[in-house]
């Protein structure tokens, strides 16, 4: 398998491409928090406002040490975990108790097409209007991607001997 960090950049090129497709904007490692305490991998926006948060994991241990997923529950209407087909299929009996109860929703890349394929629909939930304001107001600044800005790509993870 690929090192962590070119597999994590395929994840995130394949979740933008993904949601570029729906018609979203995405901007990657945006900070849902000031300073940067809490940031999105990926934070989807369309134009009513709707919001999706996909955090992508590269390997087992990269989900397992992630303890606070959960606080981005409050700033999306949809949450997604993004993992490789190697990865998933890991943490798959695990995931159905981690994410009991919580809505979030499980997208897997597939190894053969290159697109992401939702393996798990994340519930919809309700953003705050003061948490809304803040989101749109940090996108507007950071400028993000957009289908009149980027084209969409199957991604491919090569693996190494």
């Amino acid at each position: 398998m690929a090192d962590r960090k070119t597999v994590a950049t395929a994840l995130k090129k394949a979740s933008c491409y993904y949601w570029l497709k729906k018609g979203y904007s995405c901007h990657e490692e945006l900070g849902l928090l000031s300073r940067g305490v809490l940031k999105g991998d990926i934070v989807c926006v369309n134009l009513k406002a709707y919001f999706v948060v996909c955090e992508t994991k590269s390997c087992v241990s990269d989900y397992t040490t992630d303890k606070k997923w959960k606080q981005y529950l409050d700033y999306c209407n949809k949450f997604y975990f993004v993992f490789t087909l190697e990865t998933f299929e890991k943490l798959k009996d695990r995931l159905k108790t981690d994410l009991k109860d919580t809505g979030a929703g499980v997208m897997v890349l597939h190894p053969s097409t290159g697109w992401l394929v939702v393996k798990v629909n994340a519930k919809e939930r309700n953003v705050a209007g003061a948490i809304r304001k803040t989101l749109l107001t940090r996108m507007a600044w950071r400028a993000g991607i957009s289908k009149r800005t980027s084209r969409c790509y199957r991604v491919f993870i090569k693996e190494t001997e």
